[in-house]
């Protein structure tokens, strides 16, 4: 999970595995990263099979002083989730750098990839139209105060299409392994 600083991720990414609710409170910045881990259970893939996911979901800083980190933690990554405020126009901006940072350099699809756009509870609703390789991303529009069972599906959702991906590159690697 990355994105802008003050964002929303830490809030997400709690409410996700079911940590401590940091919804209310003054803003803590995320230093460096934090890993949560949990199962996520009932997964329905394409072939309507069932399918538990042991998650590891990192939760990195928003933090330009952090980037000598991206390396470590973009390596081995399945998925990405960009987390941004609409309502923060510095955000708006900030996201195609992690989008090529994080999804366009490390070769993933854009299947392997969502977009967050998490308003404060003061936040104006509004919707950005984004552009370029952003566009294509799938783009849900997220408040914890409201709507915070949609986050969990979506995720859920999301998470089928990682581990899809996941295992079609397996498969081809395997079939690459034995033809040669």
């Amino acid at each position: 999970m990355v994105g802008p600083c003050d964002s929303g991720k830490s809030v997400i990414a709690n409410s996700l595995a079911e940590a401590t609710d940091l919804t209310g409170g003054n803003y803590r910045p995320t230093k460096g990263v934090r890993i949560l881990e949990f199962e996520c259970n009932g997964l329905r893939n394409s072939s309507n099979r069932t399918l538990k996911a042991d998650v590891e979901l990192w939760d990195c800083s928003g933090n330009s002083d952090y980037e000598s980190c991206w390396p470590a933690m973009w390596k081995d990554t399945h998925g990405v989730i960009i987390v941004y405020n609409p309502d923060n126009l510095d955000h708006n901006g900030e996201i195609s750098k992690w989008y090529t940072h994080f999804i366009s350099q490390q070769g993933l699809r854009d299947s392997q990839c969502m977009l967050f756009a998490h308003l404060k509870p003061d936040g104006s609703k509004q919707v950005v139209d984004l552009t370029g390789s952003l566009s294509r991303l799938k783009c849900v529009h997220t408040s914890m105060e409201d709507r915070p069972e949609v986050i969990r599906q979506e995720f859920r959702t999301f998470l089928t299409h990682v581990w899809e991906a996941w295992a079609a590159k397996r498969d081809q690697e395997e079939l690459s392994i034995v033809n040669n």
